[in-house]
């Protein structure tokens, strides 16, 4: 093959995997504009306050559940939530006042990053998500997290359903973020072989 078919066929290839890894990238973006999280920050990493931060976490589900069940979209469970603002950090402070606890709390809706989360084949991809964000006193130990939209806080595990992560009426799996990382891989070797053949070429 000539230098001249040989790059023009590495050009074609590129544009075939940049062109991939734009689909991945606007399902991901997809994923993370019709997602709501709830993110509760413990006081500190001590036995008792990761324990009230699971009290919390139980509470706030079972308080606002029935506000919540009647959300049909992420922007709707956002606007209850700021609605219910006050009386979501009410339940967690009742919560903590019944089991001997004087801490602060407070609640509000953020806009976080969030690391890519993986369970088996399903995955939350990293980016900036929007959030529930409930902080008990220091807000300094580790933090407990689940997805209030689409609604898969309803048990207080939070275990993830098969059917959780609708990308477009598909399943975004761990497997095709592996992809998409091989994917980006290959595209940077291949602009390598470019830039070293346009050398040539110039020399």
């Amino acid at each position: 093959m000539r230098k001249k078919e040989w790059i023009l066929f590495l050009a074609c290839l590129t544009a075939v995997f940049l062109s991939a890894s734009g689909l991945l990238s606007r399902q991901c973006a997809f994923i993370r504009d019709n997602t709501l999280r709830l993110h509760i920050l413990a006081n500190s990493d001590s036995p008792q306050d990761q324990h009230l931060k699971l009290l919390v976490r139980d509470a706030v589900l079972e308080g606002t559940k029935e506000v919540f069940s009647r959300c049909e979209s992420r922007q709707e469970v956002a606007a209850e939530a700021q609605k219910h603002l006050s009386q979501i950090a009410a339940i967690a402070r009742k919560t903590l006042l019944e089991n001997g606890s004087d801490l602060s709390v407070t609640a509000q809706l953020t806009e976080q990053y969030f690391d890519t989360r993986k369970y088996g084949d399903k995955m939350l991809p990293a980016g900036v998500y929007t959030a529930l964000q409930i902080r008990l006193g220091e807000a300094s130990g580790k933090n407990w997290w689940c997805v209030l939209y689409p609604p898969l806080c309803l048990q207080s595990a939070c275990e993830m359903s098969d059917d959780a992560l609708l990308v477009e009426g598909q399943l975004l799996s761990a497997d095709a973020a592996g992809q998409y990382e091989i994917r980006l891989a290959l595209v940077r070797w291949l602009q390598r072989l470019l830039e070293r053949s346009g050398a040539a070429k110039t020399n």
